[in-house]
């Protein structure tokens, strides 16, 4: 599987490899542009966040470490920090989202959500596992990309609060993703 801990892709990215530089947008490429797509106001926006993305990811390659983070995390976490440092000042919601206090109090905007991939069954399974005011934080955070301030208004809590409650998510989601990992490379 390219992209594995085996032979991560942004390793031998840092490492010189041209190679591998086509084959992270070949693989990384429908990811970084749904999230582009989703934080820019336009295609013409999403299109030149990719490209800054790809640069930003290359940049980033030699401080990538596949024993602390699974490529893919790595790779989308770089990606939504560099679209929400390239949100224009005023702006204070994804260009795609209904504002957050409508998705928070459950009304009848478009709840943000992860696609059905099987990759992406352990973090389902460990947002569920998750207390619901926890669980809401990070889906806001994570999926809606919404910023802390933001969520602790929607949900009427401390900025701490929301704070731990994504940290803490967080090392739960990791753990299960890191579980479910271990039991797919164990020997039949």
């Amino acid at each position: 599987m390219s992209g594995s801990n085996r032979n991560p892709i942004l390793s031998r990215v840092a490492a010189g490899d041209a190679a591998a530089g086509v084959e992270s947008v070949e693989v990384y490429g429908d990811l970084v542009w749904s999230l582009a797509r989703r934080f820019s106001r336009s295609e013409s926006d999403a299109r030149d966040a990719t490209q800054d993305i790809f640069r930003a990811l290359w940049d980033a390659a030699p401080d990538y470490d596949p024993e602390d983070t699974r490529e893919p995390l790595f790779v989308a976490m770089t990606a939504r920090r560099l679209l929400l440092e390239r949100r224009p000042a005023e702006s204070t919601e994804p260009a795609s989202y209904p504002p957050v206090e409508r998705c928070a109090a459950g009304g009848d905007a478009a709840e943000p959500q992860l696609d059905d991939s099987e990759e992406l069954a352990p973090v389902r399974h460990a947002l569920a596992e998750l207390p619901p005011e926890r669980r809401r934080a990070l889906e806001l955070a994570v999926v809606g990309g919404y910023t802390h301030p933001q969520i602790a208004r929607a949900l009427d809590l401390p900025l701490e609060t929301v704070q731990s409650h994504i940290r803490l998510g967080l090392l739960r989601v990791r753990a299960e993703m890191y579980a479910a990992e271990a039991t797919a490379s164990e020997p039949s």
